[in-house]
Order: C-alpha cells, then sequence, then structure tokens
C-alpha cells in the first residue's frame, strides 16, 4: 500500500474513533487555497479541526507537526469557519497519530490559533 493509500487508511480510523468518543462529523478533507484540515467535527459545541498524522513507528511521534502545517491548518480553518458564516465558535486544534498496525493517540489541544 502506497502512502496515499495509508493517509487515507488512516484518516478513516481517525473518523472512526471520533465517531466512537461522540464527536459529530461535519467535514474532511476541507482544502482551500491556503491549505487542508484532515476532519472537521463538533462536540458539545466546540469546533474541532483535526489534524491525522500516520507514521511507521512510534518513535516518529516527536516530529508530528511543524510550525509551517500549523499556520495551513489554522488558515484552512479560518476560510471553512468564513465559508459557512460561523462566528464566534468556541474552538480547537487537534491531532491524531496513528501507527500501523494500530497504534491510536488522540491529542487533544495539540496548538492553538495565535
Amino acid at each position: 500500500m502506497n502512502s496515499y493509500y495509508k493517509g487515507i487508511f488512516a484518516e478513516n480510523l481517525a473518523k472512526i474513533l471520533l465517531l466512537l468518543k461522540g464527536y459529530k462529523i461535519i467535514d474532511k478533507r476541507f482544502k482551500s487555497r491556503l491549505g487542508e484540515v484532515d476532519i472537521i467535527c463538533l462536540k458539545k459545541g466546540v469546533m474541532i479541526f483535526v489534524e491525522v498524522k500516520q507514521r511507521r513507528d512510534k518513535l516518529q511521534f516527536f516530529d508530528i507537526i511543524n510550525a509551517k502545517q500549523k499556520n495551513r491548518i489554522i488558515k484552512a480553518s479560518q476560510v471553512f469557519l468564513k465559508k459557512n458564516n460561523l462566528h464566534d465558535v468556541q474552538m480547537r486544534f487537534d491531532v491524531i497519530f496513528i501507527t500501523l498496525p494500530f497504534y491510536i493517540k488522540h491529542i487533544k489541544n495539540a496548538f492553538w490559533a495565535d
């Protein structure tokens, strides 16, 4: 399986995890010219923008997301909110880290928008 399909598989695992935890999936693979968000979901009135990272092993966990990636996710989230006319929404940014076979770590509030 090539890396594209591993990424799709990881995103599907992440969606299942989120659904099992009671999150409502609003959108997936949201793209704008400024960036992309893998999963957008809602739980208890909080809009959650989720980045899914699939790696070969847990040792790669520490380089999970860099400042440039964070910036692109934040900008894409702002486009999503504006496009959907959502104002004064409580939001957060999560990361779901997946290694195959099947280690999954959900990091809530992984980073913040400045």
